[in-house]
């Protein structure tokens, strides 16, 4: 029995804070404008009690994102090899700038004292560098590789900061694979064995099963490699199963079933003898991989009852198993589901609504075993809290029924359910168009800080629906008044883009007045600082040279800020070492010189010239050096979309 939990506020959506052109329908800023989307029930997973806060799990989370990037490359690469070429022209000088600027770079990078920071952008230089020149790009990769292999190694394990140092080189590390594995994702498996780090003698307790990010990176490559060395890649997933099963195992499967359908049969049938020894009563890998392996795989013989509704493009990349594999799958799963204690049920969501899926096949390969199984669903499904078994009720009403249906379940209805009901009673009776009646329905919610949410998501839906029939100027004096300056000003940036989209070249310029009025002055917060390159980015599609002022005057204030940011460090946080501001772990000052440069690169291509101008004004080597790298990397990357016949990645 697969159970739905509805998610609160399931209805908003938010477009880019920063004034960026965002299709309507997806709304203006996270701080502006919101659409409603229809409300979708969804399974949802229960936090263990005792979780810790999200902020505690940084460096996972960071090596997450980093992997999910990683396997995004192929399709990317694959998606820019299909365009159609075109002749350079006006770019070849931009192109040169760029390159002159690399070489700047790497001489400026050499003479840094932070190793981290010299290897760090002197390996970013060489993969911008590639294309090129791809020996010496190859040559300088090798020689940071072997650079942050001795740093690692001669890190003293006795220094306070040994824990601080160690993690700011495995973010390094996996910083430098992702970038190398978008031009070579051997030479990116390399250079993460290269640089391994000594695990920790200490190991998590048996009990906590937390995934390797060391091994989910590597199979992330292995599936990179597959394409073009099936062979390879089958090994490395192979040689992995020593060290546990990973749910990354599913991705190698997945492009070795196009390249190689017996490596891919073979590979599977290996996973599936392995997870006879893995506990599949938690939300563990390995339940990732056992369930991930039930809609990939299906038996050599009765294909086609395993897979009826299939349609041909998908059977193709299903991985055929012989029967007797496909059967200890299913047998597996459901043995896991039958013996999962009542006290565990909170943690084994997956496995439950894996269920469904496996109940037919159940009865054919184990149907000893279907009675326990369907039992167990059961109990599984009075266990969810009150909450979710109260809205099972109401979740036929809520997605088909009528506005009238909803207020009088609402009416009946428990206080916290009864409000939601009436909520979206409302909203169905905007989408029939009759505002003034939702927003009585609305001040029948109980709760006044949930009325007062739903409330405004109301009136943020009315304004949404103003830029949907075109009327930027009235959707502008829809904007709430109880809005806050921050939010004000983004929906401002978000109208201003949105003018500019439909050559409605006044408006804009009068909507980006209105916002600079917002954030006027001397820059004396982050939020200000931010503030004030979002106003840049909007300038860029009506007045670019407004927009370069605008950061030249920034990277002169960036440049004052970081001076007095180094006089008093140590008294808070601690950024910067040998002279240098160092790279990793929250850096206040690192991000927004990350923020900058992200707005000077996006606006390089309009003019690298001038961009490069005003990289080169930032007084610091490693602030030059890190800024100039994305402005180069921005108008290489331009440069080489237009020869392809691409709209440049981010063009505005």
């Amino acid at each position: 029995m697969c159970t739905l939990h509805r998610p609160a506020d399931s209805r908003q959506r938010f477009a880019p804070a920063d004034g960026r052109p965002a299709s309507v329908g997806h709304g203006p800023a996270r701080a502006g404008l919101v659409t409603r989307a229809p409300d979708r029930l969804r399974t949802a997973r229960k936090q263990p009690a005792g979780a810790c806060h999200a902020r505690d799990h940084l460096l996972p989370l960071t090596l997450g994102l980093i992997i999910l990037a990683v396997a995004a490359l192929p399709a990317r690469a694959q998606d820019a090899s299909a365009a159609k070429p075109v002749e350079a022209g006006a770019d070849d000088k931009a192109e040169e700038r760029a390159y002159a600027l690399l070489e700047d770079v790497i001489a400026k990078a050499q003479a840094l004292k932070l190793p981290e920071n010299r290897i760090r952008f002197q390996t970013t230089a060489a993969c911008l560098l590639w294309p090129r020149d791809e020996g010496r790009a190859r040559t300088i990769i090798a020689e940071n590789m072997n650079a942050l292999a001795s740093l690692i190694a001669g890190a003293d394990t006795t220094d306070p900061r040994f824990a601080e140092r160690s993690q700011a080189y495995t973010i390094l590390r996996y910083e430098l694979v992702r970038m190398i594995a978008a031009r070579d994702a051997k030479l990116a498996l390399n250079f993460l064995r290269g640089t391994r780090q000594e695990r920790p003698a200490a190991r998590r307790p048996p009990a906590v099963s937390a995934p390797d990010p060391e091994l989910a990176l590597e199979l992330t490559l292995a599936a990179q490699i597959a394409p073009g060395d099936a062979k390879e890649a089958a090994r490395i997933a192979e040689e992995s199963l020593g060290s546990g099963v990973a749910a990354e195992l599913l991705n190698v499967l997945g492009r070795l079933s196009t390249a190689d359908g017996e490596a891919a049969t073979a590979l599977a049938t290996d996973i599936i003898k392995k997870l006879q020894a893995e506990d599949l009563t938690s939300e563990g890998d390995a339940t990732v991989v056992a369930v991930g392996l039930l809609s990939m795989t299906r038996a050599a013989r009765g294909s086609a009852e395993a897979a009826p509704d299939r349609a041909d493009a998908d059977a193709r990349a299903v991985i055929t198993v012989d029967e007797q594999t496909r059967g200890d799958l299913i047998g597996m799963i459901a043995a896991a589901a039958a013996s999962v204690p009542a006290g565990r049920m909170a943690n084994a969501h997956l496995l439950f609504n894996s269920l469904p899926a496996v109940m037919p096949e159940l009865e054919r390969y184990a149907p000893g075993q279907w009675a326990a199984v369907r039992a167990k669903s059961d109990e599984f499904g009075r266990s969810l809290d009150p909450s979710a078994r109260a809205w099972q009720k109401y979740e036929g009403l809520v997605q088909q029924g009528s506005a009238d249906a909803l207020l009088e379940a609402a009416a009946k209805a428990p206080a916290e359910v009864g409000d939601e009901l009436y909520a979206d009673a409302a909203f169905k009776i905007l989408d029939d168009g009759d505002p003034e009646r939702a927003r009585q329905i609305i001040n029948s919610i109980s709760d006044p800080q949930r009325r007062a949410r739903k409330s405004k998501l109301l009136e943020q839906q009315l304004l949404e629906r103003s830029l949907l029939r075109g009327k930027l100027e009235d959707a502008a004096q829809r904007i709430p008044p109880d809005a806050t300056p921050e939010e004000r000003f983004s929906t401002l940036l978000y109208l201003s883009n949105l003018a500019a989209q439909r050559k409605e070249t006044a408006l804009a310029r009068r909507f980006i007045s209105e916002a600079a009025g917002l954030v006027a002055g001397r820059v004396r917060s982050g939020s200000q600082f931010t503030a004030r390159l979002q106003l840049a980015r909007a300038l860029s599609a009506t007045e670019p040279k407004q927009a370069f002022a605008v950061l030249d005057e920034l990277a002169d204030q960036l440049n004052d800020l970081l001076a007095a940011a180094e006089v008093v460090d140590g008294f808070g946080p601690d950024c910067f070492s040998e002279g240098e501001l160092k790279p990793f772990a929250g850096n206040l000052w690192g991000g927004l010189v990350a923020q900058f440069g992200e707005e000077l690169a996006a606006l390089a291509p309009k003019d690298a010239e001038r961009a490069a101008s005003i990289a080169r004004k930032l007084q610091r080597d490693e602030v030059n050096v890190s800024v100039s790298l994305r402005v180069a990397g921005r108008v290489l990357a331009d440069a080489a979309a237009k020869r392809r016949g691409h709209a440049p990645t981010g063009a505005r």
